[in-house]
């Protein structure tokens, strides 16, 4: 994925519901719908992502908080596009993928689905070693709205069990998309407001200010 630097990247999750694993709380891993298109490599550090109709979570939101690589293939694919043959799991490798399943060979990401394993055709970036899957992306809920005349709170469904402002436990409630903010980008405007974000990433105020440090490596 290519964007500017500035880009914060809303995605409506539409129409891979059949895709989708069994339901998750706040805080639970869950796998952005991005990642079940043929046509998605990285996502890039320096992007906001949330998944608004997420099949993956009992709250239907699947927050990328600034993130690179992908969640399903945490080793990437050396960055090579283009590739051919079966991009199969390597045994006793847990979420390491190779062309064949030889390693070490060349590493490949597969096209969740796909009966044919074939590899995403786009260069994939590692996850960052301090800043893996399990930090970044997660099940979220939205916990509050922005003023506008456009939006109900009373009509909107905040984090289950309470109420507008709150989190559970070890999450902030952040502001993420309104007019101020900017960016919204392809969410709807009744989906604006703030989500809940882990306590320890509140200081994230946009990809340029995360650190990354080493690729992680097999």
């Amino acid at each position: 994925m290519h964007r500017s630097l500035a880009s914060i990247v809303f995605t409506v999750a539409l129409g891979f519901g059949a895709l989708g694993c069994g339901t998750t709380g706040v805080g639970d891993p869950c796998t952005p719908e991005d990642e079940f298109k043929p046509t998605q490599g990285s996502f890039e550090q320096k992007d906001l992502t949330i998944d608004v109709n997420s099949t993956s979570c009992e709250t239907r939101v699947c927050l990328v908080h600034y993130f690179r690589g992908r969640v399903t293939c945490p080793f990437g694919n050396n960055n090579k596009p283009g590739q051919t043959g079966k991009c199969q799991a390597v045994a006793n490798k847990p979420g390491l993928y190779a062309i064949g399943g030889v390693y070490p060979g060349e590493l490949c990401c597969p096209i969740l689905g796909d009966l044919e394993e074939k590899p995403v055709a786009l260069a994939v970036e590692p996850q960052c070693k301090s800043r893996q899957a399990s930090d970044a992306v997660y099940c979220s809920c939205r916990c509050d709205v922005p003023d506008d005349p456009e939006i109900d709170p009373n009509q909107v469904a905040f984090c289950p069990g309470l109420g507008r402002g709150q989190c559970p436990k070890g999450y902030t409630c952040q502001r993420l998309c309104d007019s101020k903010t900017g960016g919204c980008g392809l969410l709807p405007k009744g989906k604006w407001g703030s989500y809940c974000i882990k306590d320890t990433q509140v200081k994230i105020t946009g990809g340029e200010s995360v650190s990354c440090g080493a690729d992680l490596t097999p």
